[in-house]
């Protein structure tokens, strides 16, 4: 009772009533908010963590005709159903508001741990909106050579190195008045790397949230002419 309580207070909290245009594409929220409230309702210290990654992505996403997510580091899928919540209420959101204009919100994740394809909380009828690839954060670039970020989302080892590596790849790929969220931030594996491409950086912008162990935004320098950027 107190899950189905708690499910119908988060979906009117963040998405209202959404209109669908057939019965699959209601099918498919459902099941990604039903996902999202699993995770909120026994995850403890992660629900603002992930209510933030959902809002994100539909507060950015919602005057976007096409808008990018990229997801380094899936493991349990958490992040993953956040995000995928978030893009389809800005997806639906944006079509609205543009009276029926088609929305092209994808998320594009990667991970290298073996269980990370959580193709088993979608169909694969249903997978229009995600693609998964098991490959590395670094290489993962390659691998979608046509995809312009507006969010990447850091996630994977907090090493030094790795997050280092991946600052620099992604954030020539990010477009501009993008924002980079890498989480852990109270780990020196994360923190430094951040720092230190501050000091390399010094027309970025940086916050951090105090959720979910710290979650970083980095911000790239330039306009967008986008309401919701």
């Amino acid at each position: 009772m107190f899950i189905m309580i708690l499910g119908k207070m988060i979906i009117f909290m963040l998405g209202g009533k959404i209109m669908y245009d057939n019965k699959i594409e209601e099918e498919y929220d459902n099941k990604i908010e039903e996902e999202l409230i699993k995770f909120i309702s026994f995850t403890g210290m992660i629900q603002p963590f992930l209510l933030n990654l959902r809002e994100m992505a539909n507060h950015w996403g919602l005057y976007s005709a096409e808008f990018n997510v990229v997801e380094l580091g899936v493991d349990i899928g958490a992040s993953t159903v956040a995000f995928l919540s978030g893009l389809n209420s800005s997806a639906r959101g944006f079509e609205s508001l543009s009276k029926g204009k088609r929305a092209k919100h994808h998320l594009y994740s990667c991970d290298i741990l073996d269980h990370c394809d959580r193709k088993y909380f979608v169909d694969d009828t249903y997978m229009d909106r995600w693609s998964f690839f098991a490959v590395d954060s670094v290489s993962f670039a390659d691998m979608i050579p046509d995809v312009i970020p507006n969010i990447v989302f850091i996630d994977t080892d907090h090493t030094y190195d790795t997050t280092v590596k991946e600052l620099e790849v992604w954030s020539e790929r990010l477009i501009e008045g993008g924002r980079i969220l890498l989480h852990d931030t109270y780990l020196e594996g994360v923190h430094i790397p951040i720092k230190e491409f501050l000091e390399k950086n010094g027309d970025w912008g940086f916050y951090d949230i105090g959720v979910g162990c710290g979650l970083g935004v980095l911000t790239k320098p330039g306009y967008v002419s986008k309401k919701g950027n």
